[in-house]
């Protein structure tokens, strides 16, 4: 039995297919690069001034990731 087998042509199905996956899969990277540099910010906003301003990164990305899950 062979391990691959010969490469067949795309239909419209598949093209249509591969052009949303992508699209999807650049706007949830453009998600979280939005979510990294603003990270700060939301953090500011979010948390009491009393927060060091790593332990409001640390909350803010502990917020994200809790949402994530």
């Amino acid at each position: 039995m062979p391990f691959f087998t010969k490469p067949r042509q795309l239909n419209n199905h598949d093209i249509r297919t591969l052009i949303l996956s992508s699209f999807g899969g650049m706007l949830e990277f453009y998600d979280f690069v939005v979510f990294i540099f603003f990270a700060k910010i939301i953090g500011e906003h979010f948390f009491p001034p009393t927060l060091d301003s790593f332990w409001a990164s640390m909350n803010t990305y502990g917020t994200f990731a809790v949402g994530f899950l």
